[in-house]
């Protein structure tokens, strides 16, 4: 944000909320962007062949479930359906 606020030619001494910033800048969210891009790497990924090894993985991803005493792994397909 500092620099969203050095394009403005504001400093974090004129008290602008960061939302007012964003506003003027032009700039998304971190959550958004973050979405977005899981998105686009979820396609890229739907469209290459079956030989491809992320494919594979992807293909595999299934019987990966073990209990542990850790915290389960979240997958890309999972974490895409819980995007908003």
């Amino acid at each position: 944000m500092s620099v969203s606020h050095w394009i403005c030619g504001k400093t974090k001494r004129d008290m602008i909320r960061n939302d007012k910033i964003r506003e003027r800048v032009g700039l998304a969210f971190t959550i958004e962007k973050m979405v977005e891009t899981r998105l686009e790497w979820f396609g890229h990924v739907e469209r290459r062949p079956l030989d491809y090894l992320v494919k594979r993985v992807d293909q595999m991803e299934g019987g990966q479930n073990q209990i542990t005493r850790r915290r389960r792994k979240t997958f890309l397909r999972q974490t895409i359906r819980k995007d908003p």
